[in-house]
Order: structure tokens, then sequence, then C-alpha cells
């Protein structure tokens, strides 16, 4: 046992009284004991005087040893009147201290090595002290010995064991409270934990002599008894006990909608089902009249078999993911599964039988368990009903195999027919990827073939550009057009997902071009359908690289006679809202290929622009963005469900399944693993090795006084308010009001001007931190671009440039003539500025002049701010790019920042095969960004 107290050192003169502590009485009722203070003087002739009671105060200790104080102060915090109650150290004053039994173990090994505890012997004429002394060797166990003294009986008795050492627990024997006893003058430590009242008991029955016909039962009930030391038979009587190891037993509950199943550990022994958590370490089964001494080794390897927490009695969570496998070999390796009254079946084995029609597939099953059989109809039923398992036909279950029923549940939804599952033939690819983990699957010599092409996507070989094509097309370029002629080759639509500033248009002409050469396209045009504000970039491109193509733009008034000539032009471009507008004329034709660029466009099936588009007639269809995922997944659905019509079902009933962000991680990975050949996506840092560097920081300004206080006063106004409206409506119901406060703090960071117009003129903090930045990068000869979503942000930021007789191009959604702005920003050396909104500009234009890019203020999807910063870093780009945010430090631009890569983690989630997905806006979100 550890002491509390040093060891104290030698007395020498200096310290002229010492002490000796007398151990007293115990009391009983308190559960106390005594140690009375004797003093002893040093005398002239350097000998100590006779013994005498002690009067001891706390604050009086300067002529006793350092060692010896700090042993006194231990002994007073310990102290305890009569009422039990601990007084303070330092008010301590008396003649003796009264401890509890349970704090005396720990003060005997300091108090023994004092040399003076122990007892006073008082003759007549004399007082004598007798010195205690504690037994170091470490603390002795209780056990209690059966042998066999009289033949045919059992005699059990106690004794104290340490090591080889052996004490039997007789009258001898002074068992005193807390764990100690004495023999003779020696202390020693008993076991922590063991039973005073088991140790007494011992000591007054020293021997109990068991008949032989009784002697199961009687160890029954010892070791049952609460506390029971260790029972320690000879080998005579070792061999009537049951030493065998337990068999571990799980009893699982069954829950519909719940794939994860709560489960029980349990321990067979004979006929005996305990828990972990039994304290009983001998066992008596009343059916096979046995008793049997607990495994725990074998028990602690029983629960280290078992994935997750269990606790200690028993009861733990099996996750959907993996269980039925695990239960299944837990099964062949021993183990009972069931249910309170039925066994349960681990993952069976799965067969997948398809046969192919017409123009459809059929799928059908058959789950096998012990050589029971579960034809496909039950098992969907049980999809449908959210059971993770189904009942076999002689009453027992069985489990699904893992990951089942999300591939499954998947595959339902997708199905046109729910009772023998029917697929559409270009919905082969997801339907492919959806078995890829089920080990047995039988096709036809049709469906073979399909399979056999689809995985062909991993190994693509690069095609060289057409003839006819003016430049040279990248490796990876060169890979994404062997992509997009093995798409059309499968009839799939896909989506060319590169970063902005890849080169996804010349991919898409050198295919074009290759078609036409080809006469793959059998003399049907090729329609382009493109944001407005990108029609002269695709025009200039496709006189660039390819002017092979004839082309056609159908936008703006006077268009009638473009629509005639259709038919004898190669490429067709035109706008979002203006194929609307012609929908009906332009759906009587049919083109080879439809290409909407931007394809985030389409994202909400509900809008104009998505059936506009899902309207024409083509062939194939391919869609172009650099930000395939905004919002929520059900873009991405849209997406794909305008590329190829009934590849993912019935948009509602997927989402349904899928949701809004609540497909499960493990179900995600699998439809992204399905969807991943149709998404082609590389970033610049894997392609691009030689692009300039791109350095991104963000600058913090503090706002000035006048600003900041009118910030605070906004911020506390919407704090309140909106509270109280949420509070009134709920979150939900209450998005616009959020919307608009989130808004006008956000207006707010920027500048007085964008709430009040009569502030215009006034400057702002970001304002100046701006202009003083582009003074030193303009000077330097630089080039730079300013964005923000802000219009008069930018409107007030003319002003000033104007004021200062500083230069610029400027280009927001009203500007008609964006060609010639943007050729005069690249091509004259004397034009340096470029002031673009980020909702017109963000996207389509090339302006590798600029070396310098600045984002006035923060929008919510970092892919847009992405997307703008890649105007100047893009191919072409032969300078260093550096990208820098404004953002007004403690305010809900900050906060902004901070929630950005929600959104970043969720375009990762399908185009990277990411099972991270963005999080929903919550309330302690919105008190975040208000705070």
């Amino acid at each position: 046992m550890a002491s509390l107290i040093p060891r104290m050192s030698l007395h020498g003169p200096k310290y002229p009284r010492r002490l000796v502590y007398a151990l007293g009485p115990y009391n009983s009722h308190h559960k106390t004991w005594v140690i009375e203070f004797w003093q002893q003087e040093l005398q002239a002739n350097g000998q100590w005087s006779v013994l005498k009671m002690a009067n001891v105060a706390a604050n009086e200790l300067a002529d006793l040893d350092p060692g010896e104080q700090q042993l006194l102060r231990r002994l007073f915090e310990s102290y305890r009147d009569g009422r039990s109650e601990q007084r303070s150290r330092d008010q301590f004053r008396g003649r003796m201290v009264v401890v509890p039994s349970s704090i005396l173990p720990l003060l005997l090994p300091a108090l023994a090595a004092t040399g003076r505890f122990g007892k006073i012997v008082e003759p007549q004429r004399d007082k004598r002290f007798e010195a205690y002394e504690w037994d170091a060797g470490g603390p002795w166990w209780p056990v209690i010995e059966g042998c066999e003294v009289i033949p045919g009986q059992l005699t059990l008795r106690g004794r104290l064991r340490r090591g080889n050492e052996d004490l039997p627990i007789s009258r001898q024997l002074e068992i005193l409270p807390g764990g100690i006893f004495r023999r003779g003058n020696k202390f020693a430590e008993i076991e922590a934990g063991s039973s005073d009242d088991w140790l007494k008991s011992l000591q007054q029955t020293p021997e109990i002599v068991v008949p032989e016909k009784e002697v199961a039962e009687a160890l029954t009930k010892l070791t049952q008894a609460p506390a029971c030391p260790a029972v320690e038979l000879d080998r005579r009587w070792q061999q009537r006990i049951g030493e065998a190891p337990p068999q571990p037993a799980l009893r699982v509950t069954l829950r519909p909608g719940d794939l994860d199943l709560p489960a029980r550990l349990l321990f067979g022994y004979g006929s005996l089902d305990i828990s972990p958590d039994d304290p009983h370490e001998m066992l008596f089964d009343t059916v096979e009249g046995k008793v049997f001494r607990r495994a725990r080794g074998a028990e602690r390897d029983f629960i280290a078999r078992l994935p997750g927490d269990f606790d200690t009695r028993g009861y733990g969570i099996l996750s959907a993911e993996g269980s039925a496998q695990l239960l299944d070999d837990l099964a062949r390796e021993g183990w009972r599964i069931g249910t309170t009254d039925r066994r349960v079946h681990g993952g069976g084995t799965f067969t997948a039988k398809v046969e192919t029609g017409i123009d459809w597939f059929d799928l059908g099953g058959t789950l096998r368990f012990d050589g029971q059989e579960v034809q496909l109809p039950a098992l969907l039923q049980a999809v449908r009903e959210g059971r993770g398992w189904v009942n076999l036909a002689d009453g027992s279950v069985g489990l699904l195999p893992a990951g089942w029923a999300e591939r499954w549940a998947a595959l339902v939804e997708l199905s046109r027919s729910k009772k023998n599952l029917r697929f559409a033939k270009n919905q082969a690819l997801v339907v492919d990827s959806l078995l890829r983990n089920e080990k047995s699957i039988e096709t036809d010599a049709v469906f073979g073939r399909i399979r056999q092409k689809l995985r062909s996507f991993s190994q693509l070989d690069p095609v060289s550009e057409p003839p006819g094509f003016l430049g040279e097309l990248r490796p990876y370029q060169r890979l994404g057009l062997a992509w997009l002629e093995l798409l059309a080759e499968l009839k799939l639509g896909g989506c060319l997902a590169d970063d902005m500033g890849l080169g996804k248009t010349v991919q898409v002409l050198a295919w074009l071009l290759r078609r036409k050469q080809q006469g793959l396209n059998e003399g049907r045009p090729f329609l382009l359908v493109v944001p407005r504000s990108l029609v002269f970039n695709w025009v200039n491109e496709l006189r660039r690289f390819t002017p092979d193509l004839t082309f056609v733009v159908s936008h703006g008034g006077g268009r009638e006679n473009v629509l005639e000539q259709m038919s004898e032009k190669d490429v067709v471009i035109t706008t979002y809202g203006t194929l609307v507008r012609d929908i009906d004329k332009l759906r009587m034709t049919h083109f080879d290929t439809l290409v909407i660029d931007e394809a985030q466009a389409v994202k909400n099936r509900g809008t104009q622009a998505a059936e506009a588009c899902a309207a024409v007639n083509a062939s194939h269809r391919l869609a172009l963005t650099g930000t395939p995922i905004e919002n929520h997944l059900g873009e991405l659905w849209s997406i794909f469900d305008f590329l190829n019509p009934g590849l993912l079902g019935g948009l509602p009933k997927v989402s349904q399944y899928a949701g809004r962000l609540r497909l499960p991680p493990a179900a995600l990975a699998e439809v992204a693993e399905a969807l991943r050949p149709l998404i082609l996506r590389r970033t610049k840092n894997e392609v691009l090795k030689e692009l300039p560097a791109k350095t991104e920081q963000t600058i913090f300004v503090e706002l000035g006084t006048r600003e900041r206080k009118a910030y605070d006063e906004l911020r506390v106004f919407y704090q309140t308010s909106l509270e109280q409206k949420i509070e009134e409506v709920g979150l939900a119901s209450a998005k616009i009001w959020v919307l608009e406060a989130l808004l006008r703090l956000r207006q707010a960071a920027c500048h007085p001007g964008l709430l009040d117009k009569k502030a215009e003129g006034e400057s702002s903090a970001k304002l100046d931190t701006l202009l003083e930045t582009l003074e030193q990068v303009l000077e330097e000869g630089h080039k730079a671009i300013v964005f923000s979503q802000f219009t008069t942000l930018l409107g007030i930021l003319r002003k000033h440039l104007d004021a200062r007789g500083q230069t610029y191009e400027y280009l927001d959604g009203k500007t008609r003539d964006r060609e010639a702005r943007v050729n005069r920003f690249q091509n004259d050396p004397d034009l340096k500025l470029f002031l673009i909104s980020l909702k017109a500009g963000g996207v389509g234009l090339n302006l590798t002049a600029a070396s310098y890019v600045f984002l006035l203020d923060p929008w919510w999807n970092p892919a847009v701010e992405a997307q703008a910063i890649d105007r100047a870093h893009r191919i072409g780009q032969e300078q260093p790019v550096f990208a820098y945010r404004l953002i007004a430090e403690n305010t809900v631009e900050e906060k902004i920042i901070k929630l950005q890569e929600d959104k970043r983690n969720l375009a990762d989630a399908i185009v990277a095969g990411d099972s991270r997905v963005m999080k929903q806006l919550t309330a302690e979100d919105l008190k975040q960004l208000l705070g």
C-alpha cells in the first residue's frame, strides 16, 4: 500500500521534542480509531525524558522535525469530531485525533515508519512504549480452502495467502476494520475490496465440514453469496467441478424499420445462461446437478469477438453493416444465435439472375439459408417494410446479407415493375454497379456483353483529335474524347465535370467533328444550349478549333429564318431562354446530340428550362458543368434524369429513398459508384502540372467605429426579431425573414451605401483596403479582376475609381457587348482593371491576362467563388495567380466562410465517391451566424 506521508528525517538537537503516537480503542458505532499524542523532551544529558501526554496545536509545531509536522497535518486533515464533521487542520488543538477506519490503512505505514507508533505499557512506576511495525510485503489475499480431511467429506477453511506465504484465519489474528490485520506487533494489509464480514465469519468459524452429497449445493450457495472470497479446492474435489468453457450466445431483437440489431451477450454453463456482469465465480446447475467454475478468460475472448461497445450486462447494438455476415460467422464458430424463441440465421447466399428482352431486362433472385430458399418477391417485401430479415419456412429467421437492403431498396425504386424487377437497357450501368458485390449472378449472353462493355470505362485508350481540328489536345483531353465516344456507343448520356479552365468546350467540339466526319450523326445537326453570356465564347471556339463545322446562332429577334435553316448547319447554338420560347418548333427536329453548358440550369426538374431541355428530340445528351452539385443531391438526380430518361426511375420515388440529403452513407457510396462512369471530372491539380501556382488568401478587414456600431445595431435587431419569428412559425416557415436578415448583414459588412443610398459617397473599411491594395498591384504593372455579387457595391467602387482617374472595364448581367469588353481587357496593355458581377462573370470567360483576383464579398457556395477565380487560373495562364477574399472581421461574412466547407463536401460526395454531405442550416447554425 502506498503511503500518503513521506518518511521523516532523523532527529537532531535542533528539534528538542518528539511525539509518540499510541493507538487507542476502536469505536464500532462511528467506525473510527483514536490515536493519542504522547511526547518526550530532550534533556541536558542527551537523553529523552519520560513519556507524558501531549496537547498538540496545529499552530505550535515549529520545534518538531519537518517530516513530523507533515505527518501531523495529515492526521489533522483526517480528524473527525463526535459528529463526524471534518475540521480545518489549521484549527486543530487536542491530545488525540479520531480518524475513520477507512483512512487508517493509509496512515499506518507512515506512522510505523517513525518508530514511535504503538501502545503504552504502564507499570506502576514507569510508562513504557512498545512499537508497532508495518508489513511492507504487500497485501494478503483471503481464500476459502477446500480439502478432504475426513474421507468423503469436504472441509472448508479460511486462509490468508501472499505468494508462498500462508496464514490460517484464526482467532490469533486481529482482523481490523478497513482491510488490515495485526499479528503480534505487526500490522499487514488485506487485499482491497475484501469483505470484513466474511473475514470475521471465517475467523469465528475456522472449519466447515460438508458431506459429499451436499457439496455441490453448498459450493453453489457459498460462491453465490455476495463478496465471497475465491474458493480453492484440492485436486480430488476439483475433478468434480465443471471446467469446460462456456457456450457464447447472442439474443437479438428484430424491429421493423431498424436495420441495426439490439443484442445481448450471454454465456451458457450447462443449462444456465448468465450475463457478463454476474458476480458469481461458481454456478450450480440444478438441472444437471453440476457445479461450474466461471471461465473468465474465455468470456473475455468472446466479448472481444464482438464489434462496438457492449455494456457490463452484455447489451449492445450490432450495426446493419456486416451484422448478418458476423452472425453467420459466429454461428459457424459454435455461438447460439437467436431471438427469445426463434433461431436466427446469419447472412445467406444470394443468387441473382438476369434475363434480357427486346429493350428491357428482368432481374430475379433467390436467397438461401442452410438449405431453405426465399424468392425475390418475399425479399423485396422485407425491404419495403424496412425489415432486415425474412421469415423462413421452419419458423426461424434469416438476416439479409450486409448492404443487401440498401442496394435492393435502390433497385426497387429504379425498376419499372415492383413484382419482377424490370429495367430499361440504359439502366444496365446502374444495375450492374449495384449488383457488383453479389457473389453469384447468372446472366444471359446479351447482358453479359453489355456488362463487359460497361467495364471498359475504367480502361479507356486515348483518342486523337480528328483531321481538320486546329489545335492539339492534351493527354487528359484525349481520354475525354474516348469517354465521349464510349458513351455514345452505349447510348448513355454523361456529365463532363472537369474543373473550370480545363477545356471542356474543346473536347466536345473535337468529338462533334469526329461524329460528323465518321457519318455517325447521319446528317442530323448538333444542338448546343448555353447561357446567353457564353454564346460568344462558343462561337469563338468553333471558329478557332473546328472551322469545318458550320453553325448558326438562334437567339434574339429575327430568328425565324434561322430555325428554318437549322437542318443545313452542323451546329445550332441557342440559349436557355430562347429554347423555352422556341421548344415547340425545335422539338420537331431530330438532333443527333444535345449539349447543355452550365448544366446547373436544369438542376430543378420543374423549371421551364429543364422541361424544355427534356423535350428536345436528340439521340445523345451531354451536360457540361464545373459544379455538378450546388445545393443538394436532388440537383444531380435532375441532371441525370435529363441525360438518361428513366435511368434513375421516377425522381419523386428515388427521392423518397435517397431524399434530400437523407441517403445513408453506404447507399450513397453504392449510387455514387454506379454513376461515376457517367461523370468525368479532372481537377487542375491532377492534369495540369505545368499550370502556374494559385495562391488564395483571406484578408480580414476591421470595421471602423461607425460601421461597427451600425452593424451591431442591425445584428441585434435581426437576432431579436428572428428569435420571435422562429418561435412563432418555426425555422422552415421563417426562411424569407432569415434570408433578408443575412442579406442585410452581408451588405452592412461591405459598405453603408448598400443599405442607405445617401451613404454611397462615404468610405468603408473594406473599400479602403481594396483601393489601397489595388493601387499597389496596378502600379507594379499587374492586371486585376474585382468580383462582387452586389452590382451596387461595384457602382460605388466605380465612383471612387473615376475620382482617381483610374481606367477599368465593367461587366454585369445587363452588359450586351461582353466579347468586346473581354477582348479589350485581354489585349489592351493599358487597361489593367476589370470589375465583374459574380453572377454574370463567374462562368465562360477567359481572363488569363489577369494575375490578381479580388472577391469583395463571400458567396454561400465555394464552387461559385472557385469558378470566378478560375477565370484567370486556366489554360493559357503564364503567371502565378493570387486570389484574395476580403472578409469583414467579426461579421456574418466570417461565419459564412466557416459554413462553405459543407458545400464543397457535398460536391465531393458524388463526384469523388465521398460519403460526406452538406449539413442543413439549423437553428444552431443561424445562432452562430447572428452571434
